[in-house]
């Protein structure tokens, strides 16, 4: 007799491997549901008792239907018929699954695994994208480095017209950007002389101002536009890269060969920083947004943040750090051929603002920076502290003044006289 035990949390199925007797097995059940075979001294080794517990146990399908071909003959011996009624009711032993072949990729005309065999591309932004550097670069026969390029290039040309529509709204902004300027600073000069009725009508002014105007918002429709251009773009070489694609391994020019990798001789981020800051340097518009700052803490400004993607650019591959590079060079043109006098009057890229309206504007920011230029540092902190002591003044005055107003329209009428004129006796 051997026997083999296996108890679960849920489950209590006990398997005994007997043998049996070839002329009799003898079966009882108990009160608890309980099936129990007792074999003979004539052993068998061609069958198996099941033993098992009705009371919170699972017993297999498989077990169930060879206890049911086993018991529906109606007497206490196996025959070889009631065997084979079990072998039916259990059915074929499934063949072991084949195991899964190897991978079939998909070759290119140059022999490379296409894109979509590697599991990238799709119908996503980016892997359209994908889709259109591999067709460029299948059709052309150009290495991964210049096809990253010539797409890049292409893209922007393709955008030409979003930089016009940018270029519009930059010139607007930077024509209503120094009047509204001048409106504030008026209006806080109102508030530190303590001016409640000058400080309320240059903020009128303004508000109107600012509803005749065009929203100073209207180009960051357009610039995100050309920022999910960008996003898609490198989330595009960048999944192409940490595969990585083995031709990208390769496909680099000069020093830079494998572009899936950081550049080591830091080329790259040097050339993406410095395109950034010939960009920043030679926008007029940029420039025209701070008329009262002073040109070397712009300029310090500009420097700052090339330096700032400079080192951004350090923890980029290659590829994604060239396409910023190639996107920069047609920008740069782009800008340049903006400036051509037929191309500004084609496009109304001219001057819009007001003659008069400048003139004051420049005779104010004068005056202002000739009383400003001879103070300190410190000076000018200490300056700006006194004007929001001020504008904090005049803000709690205000509350003070309207809750003054609520209150005496809800208290009885104080008495503010020695004695009532209109009950004098004459």
């Amino acid at each position: 007799m051997f026997s083999k035990r296996l108890v679960g949390l849920h489950q209590r199925v006990r398997y005994s491997c007997a043998v049996f007797s070839k002329h009799s097995l003898n079966t009882r059940l108990s009160n608890s549901g309980t099936i129990l075979l007792k074999k003979s001294p004539h052993l068998h080794p061609s069958l198996s008792t099941v033993r098992y517990s009705s009371s919170n146990s699972v017993v297999p399908p498989v077990i169930t239907k060879a206890i049911e071909a086993a018991t529906s003959t109606g007497n206490d011996s196996f025959t070889p018929a009631s065997v084979e009624e079990v072998i039916k009711s259990i059915g074929p032993i499934p063949e072991i699954p084949a195991l899964p072949g190897p991978k079939v990729l998909e070759l290119l005309a140059n022999g490379e695994p296409s894109l979509t065999s590697l599991g990238l591309g799709g119908w996503s932004p980016y892997g359209l994208l994908q889709h259109l550097l591999e067709f460029v670069h299948v059709s052309t026969d150009l290495s991964w480095g210049w096809t990253i390029v010539a797409v890049a290039a292409l893209i922007r040309v393709l955008c030409f017209k979003l930089v016009v529509r940018t270029r519009q709204e930059s010139i607007k902004t930077a024509h209503v950007l120094p009047q509204m300027q001048f409106l504030q600073q008026k209006m806080l000069e109102a508030r530190q002389q303590n001016d409640i009725i000058e400080a309320s009508r240059y903020a009128m002014e303004l508000s109107n101002f600012t509803k005749e105007q065009p929203s100073m918002y209207g180009a960051l429709k357009y610039g995100l536009a050309q920022g999910a251009i960008l996003l898609s773009f490198t989330q595009a070489l960048r999944s192409m890269c940490n595969l990585p694609v083995e031709a990208l391994q390769t496909g680099g020019f000069y020093s830079i060969v494998d572009l899936t990798m950081k550049d080591p001789t830091m080329l790259l981020p040097a050339a993406n920083g410095l395109l950034f800051y010939i960009h920043l340097l030679t926008a007029k518009e940029i420039q025209n947004m701070f008329p009262g700052k002073n040109p070397i803490f712009v300029h310090a400004g500009m420097v700052g943040v090339s330096a700032a993607l400079f080192l951004i650019s350090m923890n980029f591959q290659g590829a994604i750090v060239l396409y910023w590079i190639s996107s920069q060079c047609v920008t740069l043109i782009q800008h340049r051929v903006l400036k051509h006098p037929r191309v500004k009057e084609y496009y109304n890229l001219g001057d819009i603002g007001n003659a008069k309206i400048a003139e004051m504007l420049k005779k104010e920011t004068a005056k202002k920076t000739s009383s400003t230029s001879k103070l300190g540092f410190w000076s000018r902190i200490k300056e700006a502290q006194v004007n929001n002591r001020l504008a904090d003044e005049v803000k709690r005055r205000a509350e003070l003044d309207s809750a003054a107003f609520e209150r005496a329209g809800r208290e009885p009428i104080r008495k503010t006289y020695k004695y009532d004129v209109t009950k004098i006796k004459k």
